[in-house]
């Protein structure tokens, strides 16, 4: 049996991480997607706009603000048309209370 490659263990991690979140453990989410960053990185990138905007889904809801902006920011740089991160990175906005901004 073949070792799983970055992309497949990542596409994994990331289904793993899904299922925590669903389960409201937004902790351990945010462990794995960051598992799935580091398994990305043997790979190439095509999730990588989708782990960041995942991760900061989850340190958004354990209040780690500023966390979760930089990986939404980060997300909107490497795919400038995943809306998803765009609206992740207005909710931490809000949050921070920056309405101005979160235009």
């Amino acid at each position: 049996e073949e070792a799983p490659t970055g992309g497949s263990a990542a596409e994994a991690l990331r289904a793993r991480g899904n299922e925590l979140v669903k389960a409201g453990k937004h902790a351990e989410a945010y462990d794995v997607y960051t598992e799935a960053l580091r398994a990305c990185s043997l790979a190439p990138a095509d999730s990588h706009h989708v782990f960041l905007a995942n991760r900061s889904l989850c340190a958004l809801k354990l209040g780690r603000l500023e966390d979760a902006w930089h990986d939404a920011d980060a997300a909107t740089r490497l795919a400038p048309g995943y809306a998803k991160a765009f609206y992740r990175r207005a909710q931490c906005e809000v949050e921070r209370g920056l309405l101005a901004s979160a235009r």
